[in-house]
């Protein structure tokens, strides 16, 4: 699986997936968010805008990925939700339990108000 990190300007960690997020390549992004998350220093973003598919192993991952996140109380942001995404998280009812964002410069904002 290909996932581009970046550190944003404002120290904010941003974790681009590419393809889908399903049970054949979901333990290597696992291991790749959770050292993230280790290694953020304001806060996350997950930009799922590549995210062509995403099954329950998916949304499993990202939720480990907001545990870890609270746990290291650091903001944690999904942006830029494919249809296919979207639709997975509304039918598992969770789109109020993670804090989504509908553009980077809005996921920022959420993490860094002042950036």
């Amino acid at each position: 699986m290909r996932v581009i990190i970046e550190a944003s300007p404002v120290g904010i960690t941003i974790l681009r997936p590419a393809e889908g997020l399903d049970m054949s390549n979901v333990t290597e992004f696992r291991q790749t968010l959770q050292q993230a998350v280790q290694q953020a220093k304001r806060g996350l973003i997950v930009w799922l805008t590549d995210v062509t598919f995403m099954d329950s192993s998916g949304i499993a991952v990202l939720i480990e990925g907001l545990k870890w996140s609270r746990e290291r109380h650091l903001p944690y942001v999904l942006a830029q939700l494919t249809p296919a995404v979207r639709m997975v998280i509304e039918l598992a009812r969770l789109e109020n339990f993670f804090t989504v964002a509908e553009t980077m410069e809005a996921a920022t904002r959420l993490i860094a108000p002042t950036a």
